[in-house]
């Protein structure tokens, strides 16, 4: 019988012959020992990607070594393929160059959690620095009012998603 069982996603306290956690209302093959939580391996990360488990995977993260920078990288993966929708025409190097820098601002922190706030706040905030790059290259004729309404979308958008997925 394990001394402290735990469910493998959360991490909270469950029953040694629970086969679901009433915390999280995940199911597991069976509780694992509080001991054997800091052991994490990219198995875990890999499960809890395929299976869709956003807490699974910062779990995973923070028990991993390199967490935040694995949370910078992702964030940057994020950039890379949603930030175009977002951004005005005619600064692309500037995007690429944002998507690098919202990679990095996550994976200076020091924690899993911190390095999500700040690339959250680093993502959110780059459609509107990159409409203000437009307006200096371009001049202010380029640019209207409507212009905002995308990056506004796309920055309550990660936003919510942000708060959707930490665990606050």
């Amino acid at each position: 019988m394990r001394e402290d069982p735990r469910c493998p996603h959360c991490t909270e306290k469950v029953s040694a012959t629970a086969r679901w956690c009433m915390h999280c209302g995940r199911d597991f093959d069976a509780p694992v020992d509080a001991g054997s939580l800091g052991s994490s391996t990219t198995a875990d990360i890999e499960t809890a990607m395929e299976s869709g488990d956003f807490s699974g995977l910062l779990v995973s993260f923070e028990e991993h070594d390199s967490g935040p920078l694995l949370v910078g990288i992702a964030l940057g993966v994020v950039a890379l393929f949603t930030l175009p929708f977002a951004s005005p025409a005619g600064v692309t190097l500037w995007y690429l160059l944002a998507v690098v820098g919202i990679g990095y601002v996550a994976a200076d922190a020091d924690s899993v959690d911190a390095a999500l706030d700040r690339g959250a706040k680093a993502l959110a905030l780059t459609p509107f620095l990159l409409v203000f790059v437009r307006i200096i290259l371009s001049g202010f004729m380029t640019v209207s009012v409507l212009s905002l309404l995308a990056p506004s979308v796309y920055a309550a958008l990660v936003l919510f998603a942000h708060r959707a997925i930490s665990r606050r």
